[in-house]
């Protein structure tokens, strides 16, 4: 529709000049959107693969130790920036305390208690390792839940595992 009224406006018998150089933007722009789709379609095709390798790891990671280890080795790779991990302390009551077991910020493992912080399952995250007031997980802000991922998991589970 475009090329019909462009070729209309214009008077003069280099008409045919005009006819080519459509189709060679058309031609452009078709080669750019396959490269663009190509580009996309390889740049899934990837993350599925991180998630794949990913999800093997965690399916074999048994006992506590080896989840955290792998979940702090994994995780990065699928991009999260930070993340936490936090067992209930007593998964017959999760609404009352948790035990921060993993938690990793700006490429790097936070040093923990062998138990981990105690802190109220409500807050998600220990006060003790939030860098500052306005980062608390349980305000409001869009770029907070964004910025952070939480797993909570019942202690004392027969493989270590979570349910993910």
């Amino acid at each position: 529709m475009l090329r019909k009224h462009a070729l209309s406006k214009w008077s003069g018998s280099s008409g045919s000049w005009r006819e080519a150089l459509f189709n060679e933007a058309h031609v452009l722009v078709t080669e750019v959107d396959q490269r663009a789709s190509i580009r996309q379609r390889l740049m899934t095709e990837q993350q599925i693969e991180s998630l794949r390798r990913t999800s093997e790891a965690l399916i074999t990671s048994f006992g506590e130790h080896i989840l955290v280890d792998t979940l702090n080795e994994q995780l990065p790779q699928l991009g999260f920036p930070s993340f936490y991990l936090s067992l209930y302390e007593n998964p017959a009551q999760p609404a009352t305390w948790s035990h921060l077991i993993l938690a990793y910020e700006n490429g790097q493992r936070l040093k923990l208690p062998a138990d981990g912080p105690r802190f109220p399952t409500g807050r998600l995250v220990s006060d003790a390792v939030l860098p500052s007031p306005r980062l608390r997980p349980w305000s409001s802000s869009r770029s907070t839940l964004e910025m952070s991922n939480w797993l909570s998991c019942p202690r004392g589970r027969s493989n270590g595992g979570c349910d993910l």
